[in-house]
C-alpha cells in the first residue's frame, strides 16, 4: 500500500472531507505496470485508522471508508463497519484502489445536499416496495389469464 494526499485525488463526496492519509492498493504485473480491472476472488479486510482530533466535531455514525477505483474520477462509500475503541473502520474491498477514511462535514442549512450519498449497494426502501408491487401486478395478471 502506497499513500497519496487528497490535493492528489478527486473531491470526496458531496457532505464528506478526507482525512488524511490516502492508501493505495494497486495490483501490478511483473513489470510495475497495474493490472487494470483486476478484482479478487474473495473480498480483503481493509483496516484504515483514524485520528479522533481528525474526527472531533463530526458526526461519528456516519464515518466511512471512500473507495476510488484505478480509472474513476468519484468516490464511492463502502459500506464500513466501525470500531470506535480502536478508531478503526473496516470494510470488504473485492478490487484495488486509493482508499481513506470520509469524515462527515456539517454544511449551514441553506446549503446542506439536498440527499445524502449512500452506501454502494444500497436500495432505497421505496424502490423495494415498487418492485413488489409490480411484482404483485404481475402475479395478479397471470393469475386472471389462467382462470379464464
Amino acid at each position: 500500500m502506497n499513500v497519496a494526499t487528497a490535493a492528489d485525488l478527486p473531491p470526496p463526496p458531496t457532505g464528506y472531507r478526507l482525512a488524511a492519509p490516502v492508501g493505495r492498493v494497486w495490483v501490478t504485473d511483473p513489470s510495475g505496470q497495474p493490472v487494470p480491472g483486476f478484482s479478487f476472488a474473495e473480498p480483503y479486510t481493509l483496516s484504515l485508522r483514524y485520528n479522533n482530533q481528525d474526527v472531533a466535531e463530526s458526526d461519528r455514525g456516519r464515518l466511512a471508508i471512500g473507495f476510488l477505483g484505478e480509472t474513476s474520477s468519484t468516490w464511492a462509500i463502502l459500506e464500513s463497519e466501525q470500531e470506535a475503541t480502536t478508531a478503526t473502520l473496516v470494510a470488504r474491498p473485492r478490487r484495488p484502489g486509493a482508499f481513506g477514511v470520509l469524515v462527515p462535514v456539517t454544511a449551514p442549512a441553506a446549503t446542506q445536499p439536498a440527499a445524502a450519498a449512500k452506501p454502494v449497494g444500497s436500495i432505497a426502501p421505496a424502490a423495494v416496495v415498487v418492485v413488489a408491487l409490480a411484482l404483485v401486478i404481475v402475479l395478479l395478471a397471470l393469475w386472471r389469464r389462467r382462470a379464464v
